[in-house]
């Protein structure tokens, strides 16, 4: 939204096109506009019966433009679930003090149960663990090592996790 102003401000667009659906935005496209930037809004249609564009930024914009399913398909696409769902594996005997040693044991014991293409998609988003994996993770970390769980414990346990993933074997 910054660069939307900036640009605005500084004379460098006549026309903003923004896709976005959040109300958030809509100051930014007051701004704009009193600096005489035309705002178009771009959206992707919604499922029937739903919105994912806030009333209130529809209203501000000087345009809307709705793509349909057909207009964005050769652009992108979506992996379905079964196609990449990792899912953390926790040792059933691991009864470890420490928290990387706990990421460590949980890493190896999802590795072991991932096919090959699921654990390449996973080392390939280091550092970044899959949301569900990690959720996973940090749950049962904080049920070992106390609610809240600290932040340094919570690099502890990802980076052992990350440990015992990567390593083949052990």
């Amino acid at each position: 939204m910054r660069d939307l102003i900036v640009l605005s401000r500084n004379g460098a667009v006549s026309t903003a096109y923004l896709m976005s659906g959040d109300e958030d935005v809509r100051e930014g496209v007051l701004e704009a506009q009193e600096f005489g930037v035309r705002v178009v809004l771009l959206g992707i249609e919604p499922p029937p019966g739903h919105v994912n564009q806030a009333q209130a930024l529809i209203r501000e914009a000087d345009d809307l433009i709705t793509l349909s399913h057909d207009d964005c398909s050769g652009f992108i696409s979506r992996i379905t679930e079964t196609a990449y769902q990792p899912i953390l594996a926790i040792p059933p005997d691991i009864a470890t003090a420490k928290p990387t040693e706990f990421g460590e044991a949980c890493g190896r014991a999802t590795r072991d149960s991932c096919d090959s293409e699921i654990l390449a998609r996973i080392l390939a988003k280091r550092p970044r663990i899959p949301h569900a994996v990690d959720a996973g993770l940090i749950t049962e970390a904080a049920g070992r090592f106390g609610e809240p769980l600290p932040e340094l414990t919570r690099h502890q346990v990802r980076a052992g996790f990350w440990e015992g993933l990567s390593k083949p074997g052990t």
